[in-house]
C-alpha cells in the first residue's frame, strides 16, 4: 500500500533514494532487465525507460538474520537481489510455512506495488547481502511520469491522422486518452492474428509493423498509422496478421472503449475508410 503523497509538490530531496549509492556496472544493469522486464509493475516501459527507472535504484546492505519484509506491513518498496540468501514465508494459523528460498538472484515485494495491499509474505535475510531497492513514492512519481509522455505522444499521433482529428473534439480526444493502454511489443511479437475476434484497435506511436494477409506481407505500417479498425466496424474476424517489424511502442484501444467514445460519425467515416481501402487491396 503506498501512502499518500502530493507528488505534485515534492522536491528531488524529498525522495528517500536521493543522495543513496545508486551506481551500477553495464552488467549490473543488463541483469536487472533480465530479472524485472517481464513484471506486471513494469508494464509499458520501454528499454531506456526501464533504464531510467533501474537508475533510481539504489543498493541497501542486509545483515543474517534481518526481517525485510513483514507479512502485513505496508509496502513501501521493491526489491531486487544483488547477492545474498533470503527465506519468504507465510504466516497462517500461528504457523510459519516457507514458500521459497532465493539465493543470489530474485526480487520481491511487486505484488504490495501493483495490488496497493500489505505485504502478503516476509522475507529475512538468512546470511549477509544487498539488495537493489526502488522507493513506492519514486515509482509512484515514475509512472505519473510516464502515463504524462504517454498521453503527450498519443495525443499527437491522433492530431496527425485526419480521420480523427477532424472529427473529434478535444473532449473525445481526452476520453481516447483515458481509455487507451500503452503497450511495448518486440521485433517478432505477434500483436494480432487473421482470422481471430476483433477486440481491439491499434495505433503506431513508435516503430514499425508488418502486415500479411495468409501468410504474405501485403505492407508495412509506422508512426502515426493505426490497425485494427476494420475487425471493429465490420464487426468481423481480424483481416490480416499484424507482427512488429522492429520493437514497437503502440495505444491500444480496447473494443469496449471504442464503441462508446467514438462518435457515430467517425465509425461511418471508419467504415468508408476500411470499404475503399478493401476496394484497392483487391484490386491488386
Amino acid at each position: 500500500m503506498i501512502q499518500a503523497c502530493n507528488l505534485d509538490e515534492m522536491s528531488e530531496s524529498d525522495f528517500i533514494d536521493t543522495k543513496k549509492d545508486c551506481n551500477k556496472t553495464s552488467k549490473e544493469i543488463a541483469e536487472i532487465i533480465k530479472q524485472i522486464n517481464s513484471l506486471v509493475l513494469f508494464q509499458g516501459y520501454e528499454d531506456k525507460e526501464l533504464k531510467s527507472v533501474i537508475g533510481y535504484m539504489y543498493r541497501r546492505k542486509v545483515t543474517k538474520g534481518e526481517v525485510v519484509i513483514k507479512q502485513g506491513d505496508v509496502g513501501d518498496a521493491f526489491f531486487v537481489i544483488r547477492s545474498g540468501k533470503y527465506d519468504c514465508t507465510v504466516m497462517k494459523g500461528g504457523k510459519s510455512t516457507r514458500i521459497r528460498t532465493y539465493e543470489g538472484s530474485g526480487y520481491f515485494g511487486d505484488l504490495a506495488l501493483v495490488n496497493h495491499a500489505p505485504r502478503a509474505a516476509s522475507i529475512t535475510a538468512l546470511t549477509d547481502g544487498e539488495l537493489w531497492v526502488l522507493n513506492a513514492t519514486r515509482y509512484v512519481w515514475l509512472k505519473k511520469n510516464q502515463a504524462v509522455r504517454n498521453a503527450e505522444c498519443f495525443e499527437r499521433v491522433i492530431r496527425q491522422i485526419p480521420l480523427f482529428s477532424n472529427n473529434l473534439t478535444d473532449s473525445h480526444v481526452n476520453s481516447l486518452i483515458d481509455a487507451i493502454e500503452v503497450l511495448t511489443m518486440h521485433k517478432g511479437d505477434v500483436i494480432c492474428r487473421q482470422g481471430e475476434p476483433g477486440d481491439a484497435m491499434y495505433f503506431i506511436l513508435d516503430g514499425s509493423v508488418s502486415v500479411l494477409v495468409g501468410g504474405k506481407q501485403v505492407r508495412t505500417m509506422g508512426a502515426n498509422e493505426f490497425f485494427g479498425e476494420r475487425a471493429l466496424v465490420l464487426d468481423e474476424g481480424r483481416a490480416a496478421t499484424c507482427s512488429a517489424l522492429s520493437d514497437v511502442k503502440l495505444a491500444k484501444l480496447p473494443k469496449e472503449s471504442f464503441e462508446m467514445l467514438i462518435p457515430d460519425s467517425v465509425v461511418a467515416s471508419m467504415r468508408e475508410y476500411v470499404a475503399k481501402a478493401y476496394a484497392k487491396t483487391a484490386q491488386k
